[in-house]
């Protein structure tokens, strides 16, 4: 079966032409409407919402989407990256990209007991060497639809369920901010891209990076592999 790719954007200000470009143009079959996307400025909310319109999407042949990809509206890439994770074949797996403010660093939550870059657990995939991480941000990140399936399951309590204001769907908020402690133990509030992967971690499911991706995010350029070559071991 080929891999249908549900575009998962959520915005609060502009998309650049550059990221639809992205998304339109992969050799994998993309599916990007405006059921895809969302304007909204509780981007925790968008991203839930179109978790259950990626769920409840069907082809002309009543076909599902078999991944859904969430994007940023302000991260790019270098290349087909839809393609490539894809081919990863990953529950979840991600192109990792700088922030777009000084000093223009990557961010990671790793693993418990990995406290740099290069201690994390790595393996060969077939477009470069892949690694795995706890939580970065979610702005190009591949989701197969077995883990939004298990995931709607595992999360279907009072706490986490609501209604959307677009027709009363059931929605399960995948993508709540939540408050959990770091390395230390200190308590610490995150966003919805910490909370979504937290979550996916409670789920038994683990994130990949894929390291040669080249992103750029609001035009600021990263690759992690250059970055982990530059890190003393």
């Amino acid at each position: 079966m080929k891999p249908r790719v549900f575009i998962a954007l959520a915005f609060y200000d502009q998309v650049y032409p550059e990221t639809i470009d992205c998304v339109t143009h992969s050799e994998t079959l993309t599916i990007y409407n405006e059921n895809t996307r969302i304007r909204s400025s509780s981007i925790d909310l968008a991203r839930s919402e179109l978790a259950g319109r990626f769920l409840e999407w069907r082809g002309p042949n009543g076909e599902c989407a078999t991944h859904m990809m969430c994007v940023d509206a302000d991260v790019w890439w270098r290349d087909d990256l839809i393609t490539q994770l894809v081919e990863e074949d990953s529950d979840i797996i991600l192109g990792a990209y700088r922030t777009r403010v000084y000093p223009f660093s990557f961010h990671f939550r790793f693993i418990d007991g990995v406290y740099q870059i290069n201690g994390c657990p790595s393996r060969e995939g077939k477009n470069g060497k892949i690694i795995q991480i706890a939580a970065t941000g979610i702005g190009a990140t591949l989701i197969k639809r077995e883990v939004i399936e298990v995931m709607y399951d595992f999360f279907d309590t009072e706490d986490n369920v609501y209604h959307s204001y677009e027709g009363e769907k059931k929605r399960v908020h995948l993508f709540q901010k939540l408050v959990f402690s770091d390395e230390r133990g200190v308590p610490r509030g995150y966003g919805e891209d910490y909370g979504f992967f937290h979550r996916a971690a409670q789920s038994r499911f683990k994130v990949e990076c894929l390291t040669t991706a080249q992103l750029k995010h609001a035009g600021v350029p990263g690759e992690i592999l250059t970055e982990m070559l530059m890190t003393p071991e």
